[in-house]
């Protein structure tokens, strides 16, 4: 045929053309639908014999929980002790004027040094500025991820400082430690012998 011809033709067939044309686009939307229906076979709102019981399991807990929310909610509360607790705690250790007691204890408990304190107790580990800088961080209109660097601290070192804590006396002395111990702003009786003092005492 040539093409005349076959344009004669598809003028003579055009709603066969047109029928064939729905079932095609008829056929290839039922079979995407069959895979999107066969990946999600697996997921957790498809009951299927590899996951049926952890399915039903989950809902048993689900409605378990609902049921004990309604006739057990959950009190709320206009005052918190516990934050509370940390104001009390963050005014009292602000004072520069504090003055508490320290005791070092070895790691079979017994008090190794004790002294009177002045202002608070601090971690080795606090810091004035960042430990970390982000570098090359791409600030066009979708953002982007930053590189990460250790930061310098502020005597131009770098590095992690040991665990600890440190203090300072009442009479001026800086002190480190790394073990156990135990503050008060009150002071204690110490029942067992003390194994290391200060110079003087």
């Amino acid at each position: 045929m040539n093409s005349k011809q076959i344009l004669n033709w598809s003028k003579d067939h055009i709603k066969q053309i047109e029928g064939i044309l729905v079932a095609i686009v008829l056929v290839s939307t039922s079979t995407a639908v069959l895979f999107a229906t066969a990946a999600h076979a697996g997921g957790p709102s498809v009951t299927t014999p590899g996951n049926g019981s952890q399915e039903q399991e989950q809902a048993l807990t689900e409605s378990n929980q609902t049921t004990l929310d309604k006739n057990q909610p959950a009190p709320t509360f206009t005052f918190s002790q516990e934050r509370q607790n940390l104001i009390n705690r963050l005014k009292l250790t602000s004072n520069p004027n504090l003055v508490g007691y320290i005791y070092l204890m070895g790691a079979n408990g017994q008090v190794v040094a004790n002294y009177t304190v002045k202002g608070k107790v601090s971690s080795l580990n606090s810091l004035l500025t960042t430990p970390n800088q982000l570098r090359g961080c791409d600030t066009g209109q979708y953002g982007g991820a930053c590189s990460v660097t250790d930061s310098p601290d502020m005597d131009g070192s770098y590095g992690a400082n040991p665990s600890g804590v440190f203090f300072y006396t009442t009479s001026g002395a800086y002190v480190e430690w790394s073990g156990p111990y135990m503050y008060s702003n009150q002071p204690m009786n110490i029942t067992s012998a003390v194994t290391l003092v200060q110079q003087g005492q």
